[in-house]
């Protein structure tokens, strides 16, 4: 039985060494899809559009789908703006939530992502196109994080195997 808790101990720590990256990037990703919530949140009952909240809601939701995800929640509220209101607001709805995503994934979300973890945008649009290929919607959701995991277990195989490959003496 002990030599099983060691197996278990050992595969905690090997499971926390490759989610720590994943960890941070879910935190600072929550941030920034809190913060463009909110935003958006304020710009909908400016705006007069129906259900602000549920629009809000589903923008932090879908804000973990890189790209996609904000493509996915404009079309609601824009929507529901051009039945209630006409094609100039929904328009100009469209727009505004244009510019606070824009704000928010340029100007926040790269403040938070370096402090946080080390992953580029090419990373970051590579695996959205690769996770998403081989796994459907669910890869997009996980792909960042999957690609950092793989990321660190990738650079420490190439470690050991130098270590192993290299002359002793």
């Amino acid at each position: 039985m002990a030599d099983g808790g060691v197996n278990r101990s050992a595969l905690a720590e090997r499971m926390s060494y490759y989610g720590s990256g994943a960890g941070n990037y879910v935190a600072v990703t929550a941030r920034s899809a809190g913060i463009n919530a909110l935003m958006n949140l304020a710009f909908l009952i400016v705006m007069g559009v129906g259900t602000p909240v549920v629009w809000s809601f589903l923008y932090f939701f879908l804000d973990f789908i890189p790209t996609l995800g904000f493509l996915i929640a404009l079309v609601p509220p824009t929507f529901v703006t051009l039945l209630m209101f006409g094609w100039k607001r929904a328009l100009l709805v469209a727009f505004g939530l244009i510019l606070t995503n824009l704000i928010v994934d340029n100007v926040v979300t790269p403040i938070f992502m370096k402090q946080a973890v080390d992953v580029s945008f090419l990373e970051i649009t590579l695996s959205l196109v690769g996770w998403t290929f081989l796994l459907g919607l669910m890869g997009a959701i996980v792909a960042v994080p999957l690609t950092m995991a793989l990321k660190k277990f990738v650079a420490e195989s190439l470690r050991s195997e130098q270590v192993t490959t290299e002359p002793s003496g």
